[in-house]
């Protein structure tokens, strides 16, 4: 069964996953091709395998900066399946506080579905454990902001672009660009970190109410 779980999240959370579903297979143009996911892509994959994961998980641990939102949801659940459930709520936090902050800094508006969807998929694995380990849940989240506070990202931040109604548009184009930034400018993104992180923490501790 969990074989199987695992297999649906790799069809699920690959970097074009939502361009995948269309009818008709769209590549990524233009800027959109240089978006890099591969390396996210490969550990997801070796993260469901069994005969990599437990490498795969040492190598996360000791570069976790390198790895994006989807491989860090991937990341926490095989945490959480392997026995360790509040090291798994850990860095399934850190993984939604990362996406969060991706999101809320994307120029398209449309791509910030992504955030929802990685919720929709795994949070329900979750649900009974944080319900009877509220009080771990709320510590949980006060040192996620710690570690998100101090830990900086060193990944290609726009994955999340590759879910949104632009990167369709330009793929089905004749265009070879998006004449659009992909992300909004970094002279706000303080302000939006520090926004990010109150979204984060008001969402999560009402979830426990």
């Amino acid at each position: 069964m969990k074989t199987v779980y695992f297999s649906l999240i790799i069809l699920l959370f690959s970097s074009q996953s939502i361009l995948a579903q269309k009818s008709k297979p769209l590549n990524p143009k233009g800027i959109y091709s240089e978006i890099k996911v591969a390396k996210q892509n490969k550990m997801i994959q070796e993260l469901i395998d069994t005969k990599t994961s437990a490498s795969s998980i040492e190598t996360i641990f000791n570069n976790i900066n390198q790895y994006n939102p989807p491989v860090l949801y991937v990341f926490s659940q095989a945490l959480f399946v392997n026995g360790e459930l509040q090291t798994g709520i850990d860095w399934y936090l850190f993984a939604q506080l990362n996406a969060l902050y991706d999101a809320n800094r994307c120029s398209d508006k449309t791509a910030r579905q992504a955030t929802t969807i990685l919720e929709s998929k795994f949070r329900p694995a979750y649900e009974d454990y944080i319900k009877s380990n509220k009080q771990a849940y709320l510590e949980s989240i006060d040192k996620v902001v710690m570690l998100f506070n101090k830990i900086p990202q060193d990944y290609d931040i726009r994955w999340i672009n590759l879910h949104g109604m632009d990167a369709v548009t330009t793929s089905l184009s004749d265009e070879k660009e998006n004449k659009n930034d992909l992300s909004l400018p970094k002279e706000s993104w303080p302000e939006i970190k520090e926004k990010t992180i109150g979204q984060f923490i008001e969402a999560n501790r009402n979830s426990v109410k």
